[in-house]
C-alpha cells in the first residue's frame, strides 16, 4: 500500500545522538503496510507493520488514504507495532475502511514487550497472540496457525489459545 526507501545511518557514537536516531520517524510510522489481496481461491492479508494508518509521529494527525484493493471476505491483520496501544488508531482506520468486515476479520500479534501496554488489539473478537509478556509471562510462546478452507480463513485457529486480559491494567 505504500513504502519508503530508508537512508543508510552512519553508526553513531554519541549515546543521545543514537537514541535520537532509534525514535520512530514519520517514515517508520507510515511505511512497511502491504496488503496481500484475496482471490477467488485464497483469502487476503493485511500487514501493518508499525504504522497506525495516519501520518503524524507522536499521534495521528491525518489518516492515510484508503488504497486498499476492498475484500469482499474476512481477512488476517497483523496488530499494528505489536498491538501497543499508540498504535490503536489502526483499527479505528481498520473500521472505517472495512465497516461490514473488520469485526469478523482475525487479528494476529507477535512479539512486543514486557511494559507495552495493549487496548485496542484486545477488542479484537477473533485474535491470536503468538507470544505474549502481558498476559503468560516472559519466556512464554505458542504456535499460531490459521487455516484456510479454500476462499476462507477457518476459525478458530488450528493452533493458537487466545490472547487473554493483561495481567497488568494500565
Amino acid at each position: 500500500m505504500n513504502a519508503v526507501e530508508l537512508k543508510r545511518i552512519e553508526r553513531e557514537t554519541n549515546a543521545m545522538l543514537m537514541y535520537l536516531k532509534l525514535t520512530l520517524t514519520e517514515q517508520n510510522v507510515a511505511s512497511l503496510v502491504f496488503q496481500r489481496v484475496q482471490t477467488d481461491d485464497e483469502p487476503g492479508v493485511l500487514f501493518l507493520g508499525d504504522s497506525r494508518l495516519a501520518f503524524g509521529i507522536d499521534r495521528p494527525v491525518r489518516d492515510f488514504d484508503n488504497h486498499l484493493v476492498q475484500p469482499d471476505r474476512p481477512l488476517v491483520y497483523t496488530a499494528a507495532h505489536h498491538g501497543s496501544r499508540n498504535n490503536d488508531h489502526a483499527y479505528k482506520m481498520l473500521g472505517n475502511w472495512l465497516p461490514a468486515l473488520f469485526g469478523k476479520s482475525i487479528a494476529v500479534r507477535n512479539g512486543g514487550v514486557w511494559n507495552q501496554t495493549l487496548s485496542g488489539f484486545l477488542g479484537a473478537k477473533y485474535r491470536r497472540c503468538a507470544q505474549c509478556y502481558q498476559c503468560h509471562g516472559s519466556g512464554w510462546s505458542q504456535l499460531v496457525q490459521i487455516n484456510t478452507d479454500g476462499p476462507n480463513w477457518s476459525w478458530p485457529a488450528d493452533q493458537g489459545g487466545k490472547c487473554g486480559v493483561p495481567k497488568r491494567n494500565r
